[in-house]
């Protein structure tokens, strides 16, 4: 017999397969460029007003803005996971978009924000990678006791590029340099792996994920429909028996419509 919060996980999981099948559809019914291009330079976002967001709401709606843009990125742009600079005209479109929502006065909206606290899950990253580099590299020797260049002129230019710095020095282990790198930028992060994986003397590298909380996830997803975005807040806790999702359409004019719920 199934456990309480293995029936719950059986429920989530229906429901997050009808839900991939509706929007599958919704998609196949719009134009072929809708998601798989970046959408016209005259289709952008209508900005959104900033005027009353703190620094703290500004800086999550803006990791937000650029999440979604790194996902649309990365599912729906030809060779988009090869890519490590998101591009602006993405991020603008669905930062606008949440901050529409964010304006939007409902009470629907109020308990995302204000009472869930509902904000992109941190998949993908944008900042950290760790590497692990021979000892007897010059330009590592270099970069630790802080002489620019290093010497080597890939990594140069991507230290330049992407504004990375040594975040942390794990310190030697047989021979082997462990550091934690991070890029002041929000980039394809997976991407900017790739290209360390290519510098001399890198035994092995990756970006630097952590994970959640078992049982419980708050995340945005956004979708790219035509001359609109639809949004889905999410909300699963298995602690408190909750699984539900929010849906917003926000058309490039700025205007935000409440689309419903499913429990």
């Amino acid at each position: 017999m199934l456990s309480a919060r293995g029936l719950i996980g059986s429920y989530v999981y229906m429901k997050n397969y009808i839900y991939t099948i509706l929007i599958i559809l919704l998609t196949l019914s719009c134009t072929e460029s809708s998601n798989n291009l970046l959408p016209e330079p005259s289709k952008r976002m209508f900005p959104g007003d900033e005027s009353a967001l703190n620094d703290s709401v500004k800086n999550r709606l803006i990791t937000d803005g650029y999440r979604l843009a790194l996902r649309h990125l990365i599912n729906n742009i030809p060779n988009g996971n090869n890519i490590v600079d998101i591009p602006d005209t993405l991020f603008h479109d669905f930062y606008n978009g949440l901050l529409h929502i964010y304006n939007y006065k409902s009470s629907i909206r109020d308990s995302i924000y204000n009472m869930l606290y509902v904000n992109s899950n941190p998949d993908p990253v944008f900042h950290e990678i760790i590497i692990i580099v021979d000892t007897s590299s010059t330009w590592l020797k270099n970069w630790l006791g802080n002489i620019f260049p290093t010497g080597n002129s890939k990594l140069d230019s991507m230290i330049s590029k992407y504004s990375i710095y040594i975040f942390k020095d794990s310190g030697i282990y047989n021979n082997e340099h462990t550091l934690l790198l991070y890029s002041n930028q929000f980039n394809n992060i997976e991407a900017l792996n790739h290209q360390f994986r290519n510098i001399e003397n890198i035994i092995n590298c990756s970006p630097n994920y952590r994970g959640n909380y078992e049982g419980s996830l708050r995340d945005v997803t956004a979708n790219i429909i035509d001359d609109s975005i639809i949004y889905k807040y999410v909300v699963v806790d298995s602690d408190l028996f909750l699984y539900v999702n929010w849906f917003f359409k926000v058309d490039f004019t700025g205007n935000v419509t409440y689309l419903g719920r499913n429990l």
